[in-house]
């Protein structure tokens, strides 16, 4: 080999060796963090502290308590979600489209798990079929949901039993990865992605981690979550009151003396739905829609919620949701409290009054109002109503019964009153009172109904047949509340469905 090969084949060899060592550079570059590898990188901020309860999985489908129940929420999303003001918002979803009782949903392309893997239509018959299972929260919607079906990779098709157009509002149900419920905890494709991480202390934790792949809003997420575990209400009460919990669901229906100190109480409306019914067969109610309307109209609701109930509930007028966006939107009256309607429409009932006080033919009308004694707050209301129908001239009294002992007065038609309390479904159906309470609406009722849910009638229309027929007599909303410790800035804008809305904003301050 002559000098100038010699010269020309050293230099390929340095160029070989640099463009070797430069790869190892790089390579070595691209390591994994030592963290969870969905995790983003953050400015360095005090972690925010959330309770869950130790007493059940934190299972999207199966957890009961509202600790869980809302720790799960961030971590899986559904299609679409539900706003506060009880309107469907896509996530998962891109495009839907309703035809009469069907509609086909087409998955976002860049819908992803926490580990990356694209969301699919099979993923979601996945989920559904686990939703439907018994023991699932979800199980009841399924009266509502006929059929589902991968239509193709990305589009899910759903055939309800009704063309109500509220039915979209119940696929709010968790979009898990198919199989990934084997795991410690399945893959979902919510804000975030839970992952345990032992206490300094050795005992069991977890962390939320933020899902890089999560955006909504042009908002992404950027802090870790710290859920402390707790065997009871009252111990993540007791941490919260002293700070080791950041924030959590308040329960309100007795009232707020519980939540106390350098804390903020956000109060949203429940789908929590508390009426009372008349017995059709009692003797004083044989006009049963006349007397229902008298009965309404004697019902002091304002003094009702302020004064019983310590304004920790909302007052209705109408059977639905008043910060649902369609009641809202139809500016209803509310408040229709009249003592000289009462008496008319108790006239007209032929319920007459003598020396102050109801007779029907001569007979004192005294009637029984049952109530279950589930709760203090539920007693007291059935008290309240007692003294307002008093004051028309009935003679009420109130028996608060064990639930045993009230499902069976009511089964026996053993009142003439009974105070009751339904879950509202999330597409706002009261076609299933029927089966719940146990009567019969009239063929005009059921009608007015089945047109409000298919958009043939709107809410002030249906409110006239409402309002005619009287089928039972609404009375209010539960709320509820999101605590929230001082320390934590932010806004809080809390629904029954998403508690912590907006959490990936909040800062805790040092």
């Amino acid at each position: 080999m002559t000098g100038k090969k010699i010269l020309i084949y050293k230099e390929v060899l340095l160029i070989i060796c640099l463009f070797i060592l430069f790869s190892n550079v790089c390579a070595c570059s691209k390591e994994e963090p030592q963290e969870p590898e969905n995790t983003v990188q953050t400015e360095s901020l005090q972690p925010l502290s959330l309770a869950m309860y130790t007493g059940e999985k934190l299972d999207p489908y199966t957890a009961k308590s509202m600790a869980n129940k809302n720790i799960s929420s961030l971590c899986y999303c559904g299609l679409f979600a539900v706003n506060d003001q009880w309107t469907e918002v896509p996530i998962l979803a891109s495009e839907y489209n309703m035809t009469e009782n069907k509609l086909s949903v087409t998955i976002k392309s860049d819908a992803v798990f926490s580990d990356g893997t694209s969301v699919t239509a099979q993923d979601c018959v996945y989920s559904f079929n686990k939703a439907k299972a018994e023991g699932s929260i979800y199980a009841s919607r399924f009266i509502y949901i006929k059929s589902y079906v991968a239509q193709s990779h990305n589009v899910f098709v759903i055939t309800f039993t009704d063309a109500s157009l509220n039915n979209v509002n119940l696929l709010d149900i968790p979009i898990i990865k198919s199989g990934s419920d084997k795991n410690e905890y399945p893959i979902g494709a919510g804000a975030y992605f839970p992952k345990s991480s032992p206490n300094g202390d050795g005992t069991d934790g977890l962390s939320l981690y933020p899902n890089k792949h999560f955006m909504l809003e042009d908002v992404s997420v950027s802090q870790k979550i710290k859920v402390n575990k707790y065997n009871s209400s009252e111990e993540m009460l007791y941490a919260f009151n002293y700070g080791s919990v950041h924030a959590m669901y308040a329960n309100i229906s007795e009232g707020k003396n519980n939540y106390r100190g350098n804390i903020e109480l956000s109060v949203f409306t429940t789908n929590n739905f508390v009426f009372a019914y008349i017995n059709p067969k009692s003797v004083y109610f044989t006009n049963r829609a006349v007397a229902s309307q008298g009965l309404s109209y004697a019902i002091n609701r304002k003094a009702l919620v302020s004064e019983t109930l310590n304004g920790c509930a909302t007052d209705v007028w109408f059977p639905y949701n008043p910060t649902w966006g369609k009641v809202v939107a139809a500016q209803l009256n509310n408040d229709i409290y009249s003592l000289e309607l009462a008496k008319n429409r108790l006239y007209e009932a032929r319920l007459y009054v003598n020396n102050g006080k109801l007779e029907w033919y001569g007979k004192p009308a005294e009637i029984k109002i049952v109530v279950n004694n589930d709760s203090f707050s539920k007693s007291s209301v059935a008290k309240k109503i007692a003294e307002d129908l008093n004051a028309v001239g009935f003679t009420a009294t109130v028996e608060s019964l064990k639930w045993e002992e009230y499902e069976k007065a009511v089964k026996e038609g053993n009142y003439d009153i009974f105070i009751g309390e339904i879950k509202m479904p999330a597409n706002m159906d009261i076609l299933s009172f029927e089966s719940i309470i146990g009567f019969k609406y009239s063929n005009v009722m059921a009608e007015a109904i089945r047109s409000f849910n298919e958009g043939r009638i709107g809410v002030r229309e249906f409110m006239t047949v409402f309002s005619s027929e009287m089928p039972f007599i609404p009375l209010y909303f539960t709320q509820s509340a999101l605590a929230v410790n001082r320390v934590v800035k932010g806004t809080f804008t809390p629904s029954e469905n998403y508690l912590f809305f907006n959490i990936e904003t909040w800062k805790v301050s040092s």
